[in-house]
């Protein structure tokens, strides 16, 4: 069995083909009738979005650090300095630290993953198990972290101005939820 804090860490990726890391925890799978070890997922890097694909598995890796490298460097560009705001993604308590913040346009929020869990950062309500928990103002573009593994950081500039709601995908039904309010 595989135990993560989400079980919809890997339905959210059905036919994707990813990259686990883990190890085998000191517990036993109480839902099996062989009582297997459960092995705990420390990361998961998505590779490609399907599994049929037609490149060696060296090449997908080549080309996910390549998109992985220019995602840094747009960051890095955009924020030109530090960010706003800090947002810290916990591990146990499942939350957005804070919650809500407050910024001007033209601003960069970073979100840092400090726990041991994996999380997303989705302003992208179709990636949302509840598409009501994501809010965007009219024009915003929609915006998705991808997996960020433990002590990994995203940024995101918000040039529209409004109220965003945002969720972690692999978190969203334990209401890992936090929202942005851009001033004019």
């Amino acid at each position: 069995m595989l135990l993560t804090e989400s079980p919809l860490l890997f339905a959210n990726n059905i036919n994707a083909l990813v990259h686990v890391t883990g190890h085998v925890g000191p517990l036993l799978d109480m839902y099996d009738s062989d009582h297997s070890p459960v092995f705990i997922v420390d990361t998961i890097d998505k590779l490609a979005p399907t599994c049929d694909v037609r490149v060696s598995l060296a090449e997908l890796r080549k080309q996910s650090e390549k998109e992985r490298v220019a995602a840094t460097r747009a960051s890095a560009t955009a924020a030109r300095g530090k960010p706003a705001v800090v947002v810290d993604m916990t591990g146990s308590l499942l939350v957005f630290e804070p919650e809500i913040i407050e910024i001007e346009t033209g601003q960069t929020v970073a979100w840092t993953n400090s726990s041991r869990e994996v999380h997303t950062v989705t302003g992208d309500p179709r990636q949302a198990t509840n598409a009501q928990d994501v809010e965007l103002p009219k024009g915003a573009q929609r915006f998705d972290s991808g997996f960020l593994n433990p002590g990994q950081t995203y940024e995101q500039t918000f040039r529209t101005p409004g109220t965003y709601r945002y969720v972690c995908t692999l978190h969203e039904v334990q209401r890992m939820i936090g929202q942005i309010i851009v001033k004019p």
